[in-house]
């Protein structure tokens, strides 16, 4: 997330003198009968901005926990239910955002800020269609907001529209020069079209803009990997595994490291961590089978490779089925 937005600035602004005075009393003392809308609403916004405080607190749960009251109070209120909406996104209740997301549209059709940040959910749930549809929506709403921008063209990445990838990673930059995560997408981009050294240029630009941010270094190692720069690759991933050791990807990145290199009883290791969560991807699975025969593990590597040209037809992927025939033939009957 890039954080609540600058549409909260104003709000938080207009509440802050309310709250110091309303903060101690429960909720239900303004439930009481005879209260009117505009307390009510004035009530709802000042346990919003409580809300916001405990958030950036860093006490999630107690932040839902006042959020819920207030939208008890009012539950008309989209801005509540859009930080409600981040905190769970943050807390990795991804579907429950986007039941909040929804409903805050639902209540405000032309929130930008929130068709935004539930296309950032999508791509965390890998729905790339409708990440598209809802950044495009932002955008149309408001095209001056690069991180619109970057999340589309995430989502085109991985629905395998390079070109329109590259478009929008380059407009989030125009928009934001020192946006790393924008380079590093489009390093990313760059490298899925084979233009290695602009890839680099961007990956090297996202790590020099953010050293901490270690997106880009996953990027980079699997650009290295492409390159063949296998020690670079392993350092990059090496550093990215530390700080993200649930990452299943950068396992396939190390294995093909550590496999260039030449050290394939490690390569074998992460490629069977890899493909313990991703079983059917066919390249991942050629791999293996190129790992064993090197290890001589011949009627694995065989049984792999047999496998990998079975996933490889699956999808209708004749260059890769022809790749994997080739290898499979190398191992003789």
């Amino acid at each position: 997330m890039d954080g609540p937005g600058e549409w909260r600035a104003m709000r938080l602004y207009l509440t802050a003198l309310l709250v110091a005075a309303l903060f101690a009393l429960p909720a239900n003392v303004y439930a009481a009968g005879g209260t009117t809308p505009a307390v009510v609403a004035s009530t709802a916004e000042s346990l919003i901005a409580k809300a916001e405080k405990q958030w950036h607190a860093g006490d999630r749960k107690a932040a839902i926990k006042t959020l819920d009251e207030a939208l008890v109070l009012d539950p008309k209120s989209a801005g509540a239910l859009v930080d409600r909406g981040d905190i769970k996104d943050e807390l990795g209740d991804h579907d429950g955002a986007i039941v909040d997301y929804n409903a805050a549209i639902a209540i405000n059709p032309d929130f930008e800020y929130a068709y935004r940040t539930k296309c950032d959910t999508e791509n965390t749930l890998d729905r790339y269609d409708d990440a598209i549809a809802d950044c495009t929506k932002a955008i149309a709403l408001d095209g001056t907001i690069g991180a619109s921008y970057r999340y589309r063209s995430e989502a085109k990445y991985w629905n395998d529209d390079d070109d329109g990838s590259l478009a929008d990673a380059t407009k989030a930059i125009a928009i934001n020069p020192v946006d790393q995560r924008a380079y590093a997408q489009r390093c990313q981009t760059y490298t899925d079209m084979s233009k290695y050294d602009l890839a680099l240029a961007d990956c090297n630009k996202a790590i020099a803009l953010a050293p901490d941010y270690d997106w880009s270094r996953y990027a980079r190692g699997f650009l290295y990997d492409e390159m063949e720069r296998y020690a670079e690759a392993k350092a990059d991933l090496t550093l990215y595994l530390k700080s993200n050791p649930d990452s299943t990807s950068s396992h396939l990145g190390m294995a093909r490291a550590e496999f260039g290199l030449g050290d394939n009883a490690a390569a074998l290791t992460d490629i069977n961590l890899y493909l313990k969560e991703y079983s059917d991807f066919a390249y991942a699975i050629l791999l293996r089978a190129r790992i064993e025969a090197k290890l001589g593990q011949t009627a694995a590597a065989r049984t792999d490779a047999t496998s990998a040209l079975r996933h490889y037809r699956i999808k209708n992927n004749e260059s890769g089925a022809k790749t994997a025939q080739t290898f499979l033939d190398s191992l003789g009957a």
